[in-house]
């Protein structure tokens, strides 16, 4: 069965981010270029093979519903809905991507506040 692969247009502002960022960051366009072109092909992946990608869960173990793949250092979020997967985000691996997926999400508190 083949699956119909969506980008979310979060995902793909992300990725014009991500070019801009290297492009102005190293005036590199050519790596911009193959960071990007890389994080696209590695979700050709999701046409055939869907579930590939390592679960995603919240704090607790609950299963979030979201799968992500690694390119380099990018993490790329996607969920299965039936014959459909949809792309939602990708981030550098640096960041809190769990904070980016799920901006509800609470960090626990480190530290008091009272001192």
């Amino acid at each position: 069965m083949q699956y119909r692969v969506d980008y979310s247009p979060e995902f793909l502002r992300d990725l014009d981010e991500i070019w801009m960022y290297i492009y102005e960051e190293y005036q590199n366009p050519d790596s911009a270029e193959r960071i990007t072109d890389g994080i696209i092909d590695t979700t050709e992946i999701l046409h055939t093979f869907p579930y590939s990608g390592q679960v995603v869960y919240l704090p607790g173990g609950m299963d979030s519903g979201y799968r992500m793949l690694v390119f380099e250092n990018y993490v790329i979020s996607y969920r299965v809905l039936q014959d459909v997967v949809q792309v939602a985000r990708v981030v550098n691996s640096l960041q809190d991507y769990m904070r980016v997926l799920f901006p509800w999400l609470r960090r626990p508190n480190n530290y008091d506040e009272d001192e």
